[in-house]
C-alpha cells in the first residue's frame, strides 16, 4: 500500500490517518520508510475502511468500494495560497493521547480555503484539507 501510494501519486512523505476495523491509526511515513511488516500490518488493505494520506502538497481519500479500497477524492492545496492571492485559514487541533508520538508530532494542521459568495458577499469555507502532523512542545496532554 505504501509503495503504491508513493508511485502512484509522487509522496515521498506524507501522514496519514487510517480507519480499520479495530481501531484508528495515526503516523508519518518520510521517503526512508519502507512497506515493513509492521506498516504492511497495520495499514494491511483488508482491514481499511478509509484511509486518509496527506501531505503540505495534496490529500488523497481512499474509501472501501465494492471490497476493495479506491481513492475516492484528492485535493491539491492551492499554489497561489502562499502568495496570499488565495484567503486561507490554518487552523491546528490537539490530537488525543492515544494518537500522539512524542517529540515526533501531538497536533494535526489543516489548511481551510476561504471563498466570498458572489450574492451575499459573505466568506464561506469552499474546502478543507488536511495538512500536517506536528509537534508543539508547548501542548500537554490532550483528551485520553
Amino acid at each position: 500500500m505504501i509503495t503504491r501510494i508513493k508511485n502512484d501519486y509522487n509522496m515521498e512523505t506524507f501522514n496519514f490517518i487510517a480507519h480499520r476495523l479495530d481501531k484508528v491509526i495515526v503516523g508519518k511515513i518520510d521517503k526512508n520508510v519502507s512497506e515493513g511488516e509492521e506498516i504492511r500490518n497495520q495499514l494491511k488493505e483488508e482491514w481499511l475502511l478509509e484511509l486518509h494520506i496527506f501531505n503540505e502538497k495534496k490529500e488523497i481519500f481512499y474509501r472501501r468500494i465494492n471490497g476493495g479500497l479506491k481513492p475516492y477524492k484528492v485535493l491539491e492545496h492551492e499554489q497561489d495560497a502562499e502568495n496570499k492571492r488565495i484567503k486561507t485559514i490554518d487552523r491546528n487541533y490537539i490530537l488525543e493521547k492515544q494518537f500522539q508520538r512524542e517529540t515526533q508530532y501531538n497536533m494535526l494542521s489543516i489548511r481551510e480555503y476561504i471563498k466570498l459568495d458572489q450574492d451575499s458577499h459573505l466568506p464561506y469555507v469552499d474546502k478543507t484539507v488536511l495538512l500536517d502532523l506536528i509537534y508543539d512542545e508547548n501542548i500537554k496532554g490532550g483528551l485520553k
